[in-house]
């Protein structure tokens, strides 16, 4: 395999450079100056683009097994068993498990020992520049959103030449070519990811059914059973390469934890297996942080009992770790330091079980984001509210809470060197439960507009907004429980307008003395 990758990659280095292509349109001003400047910028934030095409890839996935599954039933197909599929050269698919494997890759009867297998692209928008343009391959490549040479564009990805050199990821670009002057700078190319991952993600789904998103470039696989997880793992790196240019690397474990560990390793263009019996020796060397879950405050805790690797972790008892960061952190850590983990592969059967997942809808605008007034922050919430409403009706839900989160200069704070960048600050959050479920835009940005003057923060100073709806229900639901409390409403205030005219007309003093003091009790008791 490396000779063939080695072949390959000489063979292509030799092609005659071609021009590139021109560089999308680039944001040049803050957001007071610059109209729709939420459309440009979420067609140039990379965090955006990851965040709406993961979403996409679910939805992709959940159609796509559903589809495999309505096809492989019984009514579907005259003969339904593993077998029969295989001599037809189809998946053969395992109900009870949402398995699917290709015919060189049977799954073995009985077996349910857990296996996962991991994928990860390799620098994943450099190999998408490099299939397109065979002039890069090879060569020192940085890509960043703008696609420009100079100042304060920050770099997204960079090739492994690159990396050799010395350049990183959120690099800037100046410091980049100070590292390396021939370092070619590549512009982002979010809808040609974006068809790639698509690429990418419909053949897992020829394999199995149980198929998790973790990125646009990345993903968890549900192998369980496969007699050959190394083939079928080589198959599908080689399905990648051919049809999308792009090498790929791959980790197999027995868990979600070991998978990706082992894919580390496998790096760049590799494979490599971790088992139970490996995992020990494995990770005997390596660092805490390469444990899911362990952020640098747990880093932190567990540096001041001295313990900085794995190996280390593992020297302790349960009971000691669970005094020390409680019961179920400290099980957890005993667990993944033996090689222990119970995580599933998330599975997507529908994007309606999906939706039904989701807490929030919200969306957040970190640069750019400069106020020379309170009317230019009220008219920005307005339209941040518009693109969560619009979310939110994209999955049918309404919510009942809203949730600011302002970024804000620090006092004595510096400013970033990067243009529009956030600099130093600080971060408000406030938040407002409504009286019912809404999805109004109006009703959204008015209550966002009111959290923002409550926080006494100073337009000029907002360097970042984050506006989330949480406490979600379904649409439909939202609809009827609010037509049954209006239906009650009117029905309470019918029963108690007759009880009230009733009352006057057999009283004492005359219908017309009674009548308007009768009318505000009624108003008040609704």
């Amino acid at each position: 395999l490396k000779t063939m990758m080695s072949a390959s990659s000489s063979s292509s280095s030799r092609s005659i450079p071609t021009p590139a292509s021109p560089p999308p349109p680039i944001i040049l001003a803050p957001s007071s100056t610059i109209p729709n400047f939420l459309d440009q910028y979420y067609a140039t934030s990379t965090f955006h683009f990851l965040s709406t095409t993961k979403e996409k890839l679910q939805q992709f996935v959940a159609e796509r097994v559903s589809a495999m599954a309505l096809s492989s039933s019984p009514s579907s197909t005259q003969n339904d068993s593993p077998e029969s599929s295989q001599q037809q050269g189809t998946p053969a698919r395992d109900h009870n498990h949402h398995r699917a494997t290709s015919v060189p890759f049977p799954v073995a009867a009985g077996t349910s020992d857990p296996l996962v297998l991991h994928v990860d692209m390799d620098c994943f928008y450099v190999s998408v520049a490099q299939a397109s343009d065979a002039s890069l391959r090879g060569r020192p490549v940085a890509v960043c959103p703008a696609g420009r040479t100079g100042g304060t564009s920050e770099i997204s990805s960079c090739s492994y030449e690159a990396r050799e050199r010395g350049i990183k990821s959120r690099m800037l670009v100046h410091d980049a070519l100070a590292l390396c002057p021939n370092l070619e700078i590549v512009a982002c190319d979010y809808p040609k990811y974006a068809e790639v991952s698509q690429q990418i993600f419909e053949i897992f789904t020829q394999y199995s059914g149980a198929v998790q998103v973790v990125s646009v470039d990345e993903a968890l696989i549900d192998i369980s059973g496969c007699v050959r997880p190394d083939l079928l793992a080589y198959e599908i790196r080689h399905m990648i390469k051919e049809q999308t240019g792009c090498p790929s690397s791959a980790g197999i474990g027995p868990n979600v934890m070991m998978a990706p560990m082992a894919t580390d390793r496998a790096k760049p263009n590799g494979q490599f297996i971790l088992s139970h019996d490996t995992f020990q020796e494995f990770t005997k060397d390596l660092h805490v942080r390469m444990l899911p879950a362990v952020g640098e405050a747990t880093v932190a805790k567990l540096a001041a009992l001295n313990i900085e690797k794995i190996s280390e972790l593992r020297e302790h008892d349960k009971d000691g770790l669970q005094r020390h960061f409680g019961r179920k952190t400290g099980l957890r850590l005993w667990e993944l330091a033996h090689g222990i983990d119970h995580t599933p592969v998330l599975q997507i059967s529908d994007m309606e079980s999906l939706n039904s997942n989701r807490k929030s809808v919200g969306t957040q605008v970190s640069w750019g984001v400069r106020f020379a007034s309170l009317h230019e922050a009220q008219s920005f919430l307005m339209d941040v509210a518009k693109e969560v409403s619009q979310r939110l009706k994209n999955i049918h839900k309404q919510g009942k809470r809203v949730a600011l989160r302002v970024k804000h200069k620090q006092e004595g704070g510096k400013d970033s060197v990067k243009y529009m960048n956030p600099g130093d600050v600080d971060i408000t959050q406030r938040s407002h439960t409504l009286g019912e479920y809404t999805d109004d835009p109006c009703v959204l940005g008015s209550e966002a507009f009111s959290l923002f003057k409550a926080m006494g923060i100073s337009p000029m100073d907002v360097r970042g907004v984050g506006l989330q709806v949480e406490m979600l229900e379904d649409a439909k639901e939202a609809k009827k429980r609010k037509s049954a409390t209006l239906t009650s409403f009117f029905k309470l205030a019918s029963t108690t307008a007759t009880t009230s005219s009733t009352a006057t007309t057999g009283g004492g003093g005359g219908a017309g003395a009674n009548k308007r003091p009768s009318t505000a009790v009624a108003a008040r008791k609704v």
